[in-house]
């Protein structure tokens, strides 16, 4: 993932080899869930957002859903409360994703 910050323009990374997409950050601006590939699978993370020499930074990462190879899990939204995240996962062997 990657910040670009409009106000000064500067653009840097908020992971680093992670291969995380999809982000959607909470109304507070507190918190951040995104997916992340890994082992075959793409699974769901939360960290909080904190602010370190002026720019944003990850603290706490954690799975939140490990995914079975070959599942992917994708678009992940907070509820508008911001107490639960839905999420489409597609597990292997079904014709169609769900939402969770």
């Amino acid at each position: 993932l990657r910040v670009h910050d409009l106000k000064s323009g500067k653009i840097y990374w908020l992971t680093d080899g992670a291969r995380a997409r999809d982000p959607d950050i909470t109304r507070d601006g507190k918190w951040i869930v995104f997916t992340e590939a890994s082992d075959g699978s793409v699974d769901l993370a939360m960290a909080r957002l904190t602010t370190r020499g002026g720019e944003l930074r990850l603290e706490g990462k954690r799975k939140i859903v490990d995914a079975a190879p070959g599942d992917r899990i994708a678009n992940p939204k907070f509820s508008p409360d911001q107490k639960s995240i839905v999420f489409a996962w597609k597990k292997e062997g079904q014709l169609s994703e769900g939402l969770y």
